[in-house]
């Protein structure tokens, strides 16, 4: 109910960002689209595709989009909850942070979940929108919305600070010169990280740019199953991402940029590559739901790629465990599109209009060879 009423005051309000310029006319619902690329209007099938490449856009949607909060509702929930006079930090939470239900109280009090429930209404609205820097804090504190102790409000409190510190982040879409945008992402899990559960979290990001640009599709999610293995908990995200993979491909071949190529997907965990690799299943996998099992079956019809990809240089750990302020920070600023992926590179080839990866062990069946991503 908060985020939907946050939603509508987003969408409908006096500074809405429908009641802003968009190719001139105002009536335009194209940007909030953009930011989510769901729940599409069939109307807007003949704009989105030059949004794709951001050929088309005003000079200030070329360079960046606007953040929601950035300048109207970030100081507001500040001042509401008595934090615009507190100290900015520069990570969501603190290093290793773990929220239990160990710390609810024995009796729901309504001093705190009431507040807390509010706070985190916004910052998962935030989130889902545009930091994507948040999301895995807002998927911890999520989880105590029923009955919140005091420091599962003073953990809340924190990611506001964080935002007040870092209120100038923004996505950014540069233009691009390319006639196809790449479809290309990470994944990455933190094993058995809930303590109440022992399940693990999912981070996934996807981009449309080949150097630099901002992701286009970001979750961090707990897992449904108990993963007993750090390859189990890979596999089942890498499974994950491979079906957003395939329904963000329907659409961008609906948009007519098909992709040619299997997509990319960074993969830090060399034992989860050869897992998705091998055929039928095995005596260690074959208790893995049936359902995980389609990143095989991606694969070998070549829809996904997996990239292995140090783990320092995986950006989407930021979306599943809290890190080091400099850790965070880096991972950071590739998700929003300020500084491109240090990973395994994405370098255009001497066609000028395909994509090669370089020096990059995949999970294609063409192993030592580099492959040609059209872009």
């Amino acid at each position: 109910m908060l985020k939907e009423k946050a939603r509508q005051r987003f969408l409908h309000g006096p500074h809405s960002l429908l009641r802003r310029t968009c190719w001139g006319n105002p009536g335009r619902r194209v940007l909030p689209h953009v930011l989510t690329l769901r729940r599409l209007p069939l109307s807007l099938g003949r704009v989105l595709p030059h949004v794709l490449t951001l050929r088309r856009l005003p000079l200030s949607l070329g360079r960046d989009l606007p953040i929601p909060g950035r300048d109207l509702a970030l100081p507001r929930p500040l001042e509401r909850f008595g934090m615009h006079a507190s100290n900015p930090v520069y990570s969501p939470l603190e290093s290793g942070t773990h929220l239990s239900k160990a710390d609810c109280p024995d009796n729901i009090d309504h001093t705190i979940r009431d507040p807390y429930r509010e706070l985190t209404g916004c910052l998962q609205f935030l989130a889902h929108w545009s930091r994507p820097d948040i999301s895995h804090a807002c998927a911890q504190l999520a989880r105590f919305a029923e009955n919140p102790g005091r420091l599962h409000l003073l953990a809340a409190k924190r990611v506001l600070r964080y935002l007040k510190g870092t209120i100038e982040y923004k996505l950014h879409y540069p233009r691009t010169f390319t006639s196809r945008p790449f479809l290309w992402g990470s994944v990455d899990s933190d094993w058995g990280s809930c303590e109440d559960t022992r399940k693990s979290y999912t981070g996934i990001a996807l981009h449309l740019h080949n150097t630099i640009g901002a992701a286009v599709y970001w979750s961090s999610n707990q897992q449904l199953l108990v993963a007993q293995s750090t390859t189990e908990a890979e596999f089942i995200a890498a499974s994950k991402a491979a079906n957003e993979v395939v329904w963000l491909r329907r659409l961008l071949t609906a948009w007519g940029h098909p992709p040619h190529n299997p997509t990319p997907l960074y993969e830090d965990n060399a034992a989860c590559i050869s897992t998705s690799l091998l055929p039928g299943q095995t005596n260690r996998n074959k208790h893995i739901d049936i359902k995980a099992h389609n990143i095989k079956d991606n694969i070998s019809s070549g829809t996904v790629c997996l990239i292995h990809c140090p783990s320092h240089d995986n950006f989407s750990d930021a979306l599943t465990k809290c890190l080091p302020k400099d850790t965070h920070s880096r991972h950071t600023l590739v998700l929003l599109g300020i500084t491109p992926t240090t990973g395994p590179p994405l370098l255009p080839d001497s066609a000028g209009d395909h994509l090669s990866l370089l020096d990059a062990p995949t999970s294609s069946h063409k192993q030592g060879e580099s492959e040609d991503v059209t872009a």
